[in-house]
């Protein structure tokens, strides 16, 4: 069991060791809320879109049809 867990630890440490060579630099906090700033800039006005289109359909549905 505890050979087990040296050979786990063992690849845990090969793997990070793969990704920090692919990823080099650390992100920062900045970097990393200018990230989510720039998701959030598309995500939340085509989400508004969305319910607007669907606003838009349901009012036609039952204005129209009924």
């Amino acid at each position: 069991m505890i050979f087990k867990k040296k050979e786990q630890d063992q690849q845990a440490n090969r793997i990070r060791d793969d990704i920090s060579k692919d990823f080099p630099e650390k992100i920062t906090m900045k970097d990393f809320i200018a990230l989510c700033m720039a998701q959030y800039s598309v995500l939340i006005p085509l989400g508004l879109l969305i319910l607007l289109g669907y606003f838009i359909i349901v009012f036609f549905i039952t204005k129209v049809w009924f």
